[in-house]
């Protein structure tokens, strides 16, 4: 029997290799699972409008390949669905736009959602952090989210508690009576840079502290400047790197503050996103991470990719552990837990971290069971199961996913309208107008 073809619709790194976060993770992750299980894998990556443009328009002639889609761009829905002709099953990869996209257009199709993350819980984290409601982003939450609760033939969740929440979920639309399965698919053990040895230090010598990361909603802001200037503070001999930048389209205030609390403080840099080399460089002189969490429900149902990439790159982790992950590697000794909400101890912990040193072994044990529990086969074995020997569940009959599904096709077609030479020449002469400023 020939190779199932599988259609990964998901994102694809830039080609600078500077954004590579969760969502190109996981991507890349599920689609080698997939091809390590026997399947024909094509990748339909959703990117910016200009990475798309760079490319042929023609997808490729073999099955197997990689094609960039401009993201919400004109007519994107119907080339992905054009990408989708000969493939028998659908696989949306990372939040969440990609899932939604890959519901909208299998047609018959068997489709496995990904649903890495709760986007209402991320909602709540970015209201919280812009201080009021938000509800263009409660909309968008929405529409991402319904077209997967009503079509998906089958769900991942990243965590066993946002399992649940997933479940509750498809009860609202009605779908529990149709039973579909939801899986839980952790963070795989799957990066970008190949792994490195623990970093060892002798007690009392120099640590560098590296954050890393996009600086989104849920991170603990207050906590984490507050712990940082305390041990500057306390550590003569600590350097800090905050590498990493903004939620684009998200979240900024938090990349902007801790660029502001580094401006002009000695023994601390700002780098911004690194390509891979400057990375490379950059963690090969690092000694420990520290991620703090904020108060709300994505950290309880959510994940933390870079706590595991830290460990990945023989780093010391210092962490909250309200997500699951960071609750399973302090229990095991594999990271230093912190309570949340206690910026004290994360100093004080960086104190004995300093004085202490590290002849890595704890970070060397961990990198070995990590290795085999979260190895990206092994994680993604529903998904790989699903798209061997797929099914179909009946969809929900429930009229929100319905006006989910034609709110995607409508904001389509208005983007194509938008990138006609006759709207975009009407539109430039209307601002040329006397008082159109004015009145717009």
């Amino acid at each position: 029997m020939s190779p199932r073809r599988v259609l990964v619709i998901g994102r694809l790194a830039d080609p600078a290799g500077r954004r590579t976060g969760f969502p190109e993770l996981r991507t890349e992750s599920l689609a080698l699972a997939l091809a390590q299980g026997g399947c024909s894998v094509r990748i339909a990556g959703l990117v910016p409008g200009e990475e798309a443009a760079a490319q042929a328009a023609a997808p490729p002639r073999a099955w197997e390949g990689r094609i960039r889609v401009a993201e919400e761009g004109p007519g994107w829905l119907d080339q992905l669905a054009g990408l989708a002709e000969q493939a028998e099953v659908l696989v949306g990869a990372g939040p969440h736009n990609a899932s939604r996209a890959a519901c909208l257009v299998a047609g018959e199709r068997p489709v496995w959602a990904d649903v890495p993350g709760d986007p209402m819980a991320e909602l709540q984290a970015v209201t919280r952090a812009l201080g009021q409601p938000q509800p263009a982003r409660q909309a968008a939450a929405l529409a991402a989210l319904l077209p997967v609760l009503h079509r998906a033939d089958a769900l991942g969740a990243v965590s066993e508690r946002q399992r649940l929440v997933l479940l509750g979920q498809l009860g609202l639309v009605g779908r529990l009576e149709v039973d579909p399965p939801v899986a839980v698919v952790p963070v795989a053990w799957h990066f970008d840079l190949p792994p490195q040895a623990p970093a060892v230090r002798a007690p009392g010598s120099r640590l560098h502290l590296l954050l890393m990361g996009t600086a989104n909603a849920w991170l603990d802001l207050d906590g984490t400047l507050s712990a940082l200037q305390g041990a500057l503070e306390r550590l003569p001999r600590l350097q800090i790197t905050v590498a990493g930048g903004p939620a684009v389209g998200h979240h900024a205030a938090a990349w902007t503050a801790l660029c502001r609390w580094a401006k002009g403080r000695a023994r601390v840099s700002v780098t911004g996103r690194l390509d891979p080399a400057a990375l490379t460089r950059t963690l090969a002189s690092a000694h420990a991470t520290l991620v703090l969490d904020g108060p709300g429900l994505e950290p309880e149902t959510g994940s933390r990719t870079r706590a595991l990439f830290a460990l990945h790159q023989g780093l010391e982790v210092l962490a909250t552990t309200r997500t699951e992950l960071g609750e399973e590697l302090a229990r095991e000794g594999a990271i230093t837990g912190l309570p949340a909400g206690a910026p004290q101890a994360a100093v004080q912990a960086l104190v004995h971290l300093f004085e202490a040193g590290s002849d890595g072994q704890r970070v060397a044990r961990a990198q070995h069971r990590l290795a085999e529990r979260y190895a990206a086969a092994r994680v993604a074995a529903p998904v790989v199961a699903f798209a061997r020997e797929p099914w179909r569940l009946p969809a929900s009959a429930d009229a929100m996913a319905g006006l989910a599904a034609d709110h995607a096709r409508l904001r389509d077609a208005l983007a194509r309208v938008h990138a006609t030479p006759t709207w975009r020449l009407l539109s430039g002469l209307h601002r040329r107008l006397p008082g159109a400023r004015k009145r717009g």
